[in-house]
């Protein structure tokens, strides 16, 4: 699966951290950790922050 999202703000992406409570800053904590791959492509109305994730069922547990 592949979603994009577009950004009129040109900053730089950063991956941070999250604390519990806080209004912002999960966004990228979560694409970084659940998504195969992401990236960011910076164009004249901004950017689009793309990210791939797989849609597979995860192993059993325990094996």
């Amino acid at each position: 699966m592949r979603v994009e999202v577009d950004d009129a703000a040109r900053g730089e992406v950063v991956v941070g951290t999250s604390t519990l409570g806080e209004h912002r800053g999960r966004g990228m904590v979560l694409v970084a950790y659940l998504g195969v791959a992401w990236s960011v492509e910076f164009h004249e109305r901004g950017k689009t922050v793309w990210a791939e994730a797989s849609c597979s069922a995860p192993p059993p547990a325990g094996g």
